[in-house]
């Protein structure tokens, strides 16, 4: 008997945790122009408009929204000046900032929280592409709601290879994901009722 209370337990809490795994929503932004700079001491974006937004529940926004700045700290792999191709450069996420303000959907403010990678690519037609990758976490319209695992993809595309200073922004998106209240709500109610299993089970063992 003892032993089966405690499966029943034991079965609870692992499947608790997919729950939260479940719970994940993604918004995502797209922005055009502004600036792109990459150098040994870092990497920004700075005035790139925000030109829609698409809402976990599909809505979609459009028009001039606001805009969205982003800065890495200084080079830790790889070498700007050969064009970041194949595997890419990597700078830190030391002192890193994310943000995102949009005036007619949701804002993010963050940081990354791994190293943003920076890779170059060159197409059929000879132009090159560049994207920055990195996980984010942080916040959305002020609301500590940790983004799960988020990232950012901005895209660069040039017609010759970047080595390095500062070149226009072509344009890029960024996928935040956020937990869902209703479904951590529910995660929650579980977690007590647990909680109240385990209680019983010290006060009767």
């Amino acid at each position: 008997m003892r032993f089966s209370k405690l499966a029943v337990i034991v079965a609870l809490v692992v499947l608790a945790f997919p729950v939260a795994a479940l719970a994940d929503n993604t918004i995502t932004w797209v922005n055009t122009g502004g600036t792109f700079s990459a150098s040994s001491t870092g990497l920004s974006i700075s005035g790139s408009t925000v030109v829609g937004v698409t809402m976990p529940n599909g809505t979609v926004i459009t028009g001039d929204l606001g805009t969205l700045n982003l800065t890495a700290g200084s080079l830790v792999s790889g070498n700007v000046s050969t064009g970041c191709l194949g595997s890419g450069c990597q700078f830190s996420w030391s002192g890193s900032s994310f943000t995102i303000s949009d005036t007619k959907g949701p804002s993010f403010t963050g940081t990354f929280t791994t190293n943003i990678t920076l890779i170059g690519s060159k197409t059929a037609n000879g132009t090159y592409t560049y994207t920055i990758n990195g996980v984010l976490l942080g916040s959305v319209n002020g609301n500590t709601m940790m983004s799960s695992g988020g990232s950012t993809q901005l895209t660069i595309t040039m017609s010759h290879l970047f080595t390095g200073g500062t070149v226009p922004l072509a344009g890029g998106s960024t996928n935040v994901t956020v937990p869902e209240p209703g479904t951590l709500g529910l995660l929650g109610t579980g977690l007590f009722g647990l909680a109240g299993v385990l209680r019983r089970k010290l006060v009767h063992s």
